[in-house]
């Protein structure tokens, strides 16, 4: 693979460019490397964001509350889903339910509390979705494109342009200014008028003859 920066041997520094943003070359061959591919899968852990069911609907997600799994499933399990028309939370007659496990009647959540209420109760927390997190996580598939045996993540990079990508850098162009055409007239001169001196002087004198 051809570097951008041939002429640059000293890779112990910031790589300084006057096309590329400034990057720091951990692997010395002079240009900028990404982060190695990976998949990306939920952690198995809850992040800020994330959905969750809130059980007992205090717009926090809980970690100890205590539930009867009254199916033995080993979960807790949030009953049929219903059109909670007059927004109590609660499944009235009228509302229309999703019969899951079809057996023809509706099932409410499992009855859950904030301690022990019951002998049968076992604690649980809210239940959430896994999402991907946009970050490497330990544990999911990646590409070693070095062979190190280990995910690496991109090279540092002074983000200039603050688009969150190594990009080259934008350099103004010099505007066109529009040049003014000076015309300059060419001077007129003017030749002086005449004195009376001067027209008499060219009229010829006309001398008498004595004769007459």
């Amino acid at each position: 693979m051809s570097s951008i920066f041939p002429s640059i041997i000293d890779t112990t520094t910031k790589i300084i460019s006057n096309d590329y943003e400034p990057f720091i070359d951990r692997n010395g061959n002079n240009t900028w490397d990404p982060a190695e591919p990976f998949t990306d899968k939920g952690n198995g852990i809850y992040d800020a964001g994330e959905e969750f069911i809130d059980v007992n609907g205090n717009n926090i997600r809980d970690l100890l509350l205590w539930y009867v799994d009254a199916n033995r499933n080993g979960k807790w399990d949030s009953g049929d889903p219903f059109e909670d028309l007059d927004k109590d939370g609660k499944k009235s007659f009228k509302e229309k339910y999703t019969d899951k496990n079809n057996n023809n009647k509706y099932d409410p959540p499992e009855k859950t509390g904030s301690n022990k209420f019951s002998f049968n109760a076992v604690v649980f927390d809210e239940p959430f979705t896994d999402a991907p997190n946009g970050r490497y996580d330990r544990g999911e598939k990646f590409q070693d494109l070095n062979n190190d045996g280990k995910w690496t993540d991109a090279e540092e990079f002074d983000d200039l342009n603050s688009d969150g990508v190594w990009s080259p850098i934008e350099k103004e162009e010099p505007a066109d200014e529009p040049v003014e055409s000076v015309i300059t007239p060419e001077p007129v001169i003017e030749e002086p008028a005449p004195t009376p001196e001067a027209e008499t002087s060219d009229i010829e004198e006309i001398i008498p003859d004595e004769r007459d």
